[in-house]
């Protein structure tokens, strides 16, 4: 009875090294060659659909040297981007794995051999993962989208560098700036790059989706600081673009005044300023008109400075 359940055992191991060695190295491999003479060989088995990206080994010989090279193609974006995310050489059946630095997305082009490959494995792909894994990063990104609103907040329009200040686009100054931001995969800033040094709120993130394979992601941030009103109708859409599975820009839009005095700030110095210019200008006011234009500039800007505009503004 002892040997029986003890030979159950050694069967049981036996087995289960069996399955991982199998699975271990399943590979389904398929000449692929392209317009223009070259081939190389993909494995069906090693399709993988990590959020919005497929990723998947393709084999090809150079110089006599057998490489397998991951590869990773963004399945929304136009232009299908593919990049190397990881490499190994073949020699003996040894791999020898290859350090890749950076990924540098790629578009594909018709007929090249990386176009027919992809052609071939996007025929393996899942629709309804694909989707699900587009709505991930959706949900994402606009989840920090929100976070860094809240968290980015340059202050008073006073202590802001006036390069970034735009005074004549609208009849509200404008500051526009800059940030760059690398996290990892818990969210963390492990790089920054800003071209001012008062975006500097934002320290962490939400972590990356579970799925994701890449050890960091760049979140480029524009921001427009509104001094009076703006936020909802002056920034340009979308707020949104994801320009590789890696990187995405993030559009930030805030006021810098409380929505009532704003919007009563900003229409009293737009109002200022049309009064002023039409005044000034070649437009041949009627004679009768121009007290009425001069009557709209005094009102206006007195009304402006008792509802807590800056006097500074009137002359820009």
């Amino acid at each position: 009875m002892l040997i029986n359940s003890f030979s159950k055992k050694i069967l049981s191991t036996l087995l289960i090294l069996l399955m991982m060695n199998t699975s271990c190295f399943a590979e389904n491999w398929v000449t692929i060659t392209a317009e223009n003479g070259k081939s190389a060989d993909l494995d069906l088995d090693s399709l993988n659909v990590v959020l919005d990206t497929v990723e998947y080994d393709i084999k090809m010989e150079k110089e006599n040297t057998t490489f397998i090279h991951r590869f990773s193609t963004d399945l929304y974006k136009e232009g299908t981007p593919t990049a190397i995310i990881s490499a190994v050489k073949l020699e003996n059946n040894v791999k020898t794995p290859i350090q890749v630095e950076n990924r540098v997305y790629r578009n594909l082009k018709q007929g090249t051999l990386q176009s027919e490959i992809y052609d071939v494995l996007s025929k393996e792909l899942s629709e309804k993962e694909f989707n699900k894994g587009k709505n991930t990063w959706s949900k994402y990104l606009k989840k920090q989208q929100r976070l860094m609103t809240e968290q980015l907040n340059p202050g008073d329009f006073k202590k802001l560098n006036s390069r970034f200040v735009n005074k004549t686009e609208s009849a509200t100054p404008i500051y526009r700036s800059n940030i760059e931001l690398q996290i990892d995969k818990y969210g963390t800033v492990v790089n920054r790059k800003t071209d001012d040094y008062y975006l500097q709120e934002v320290k962490k993130l939400d972590s990356l989706p579970a799925d994701y394979s890449g050890k960091t992601y760049t979140v480029e941030v524009e921001m427009n600081y509104y001094k009076y009103v703006g936020a909802k109708t002056k920034t340009a859409k979308p707020t949104i673009i994801q320009n590789s599975p890696s990187k995405a820009t993030v559009k930030i839009s805030k006021n810098s005044r409380p929505p009532v005095f704003g919007h009563i700030q900003y229409g009293l110095l737009a109002t200022y300023k049309a009064c002023n210019d039409s005044l000034g200008s070649n437009s041949g006011l009627s004679i009768l008109l121009i007290p009425v234009t001069l009557s709209g500039i005094i009102v206006s800007s007195i009304s402006f400075l008792i509802f807590g505009g800056d006097v500074d503004d009137l002359g820009s």
